[in-house]
């Protein structure tokens, strides 16, 4: 019954998703005629990982209070990011296949990502262990709004790049491998 609710919740955000990623894909190819896929692709993650940082870096500052919200943050801004890189690749978003083959290429570029507990356990292992204990506790915001940037952005990386494999390159081969065999 959750997941049903949850199946039909993301299917009502894509649905609402689609006429505004239609047109940020439509924006760059404007702003970039000259440009092929990859570049237009690029230049998307290039932009989702400049929100990403700005994000990261601001709910950074809150400490363990903002990983939740930065967490969630992240997840959809990928989310986003990855329909966007589907829709400039001219996929067809509206069918329950499409749908999963989203979830697909998400959970792919999360899981190419070490844990964020991992990330930041090892990160203040290292500073507590420093002769610098008496900065760590004015340097924390700073480290954590740096982390927060850092993470982000390769986070968004990850999304764009999953997407491009999945919406570009590996139809791309497939039709390369029909036209050798035909």
């Amino acid at each position: 019954m959750v997941r049903r609710l949850l199946e039909e919740r993301f299917e009502a955000w894509l649905l609402a998703e689609l006429p505004a990623s239609r047109e940020r894909v439509r924006e760059v190819r404007e702003r970039h005629p000259e440009a092929g896929i990859r570049e237009h692709a690029r230049l998307m993650v290039g932009d989702r990982r400049r929100r990403a940082a700005v994000g990261g870096a601001a709910l950074g500052l809150l400490g363990w209070v903002g990983l939740p919200a930065e967490a969630a943050l992240v997840a959809a801004m990928q989310m986003t990011l990855i329909v966007d890189v589907a829709t400039l690749c001219g996929k067809n978003l509206k069918s329950v296949r499409a749908r999963q083959e989203l979830w697909r290429v998400f959970q792919t570029a999360r899981a190419e990502a070490p844990s964020a507990g991992h990330f930041l356990s090892s990160t203040a292992r290292r500073v507590l262990s420093s002769s610098a204990l008496r900065l760590a506790g004015r340097a924390v915001p700073l480290i954590s709004m740096t982390m927060g940037a850092v993470a982000d952005q390769r986070a968004m990386q990850r999304a764009g790049d999953a997407a491009l494999r999945a919406f570009e390159d590996v139809p791309k081969a497939v039709r390369l491998l029909r036209t050798r065999q035909g």
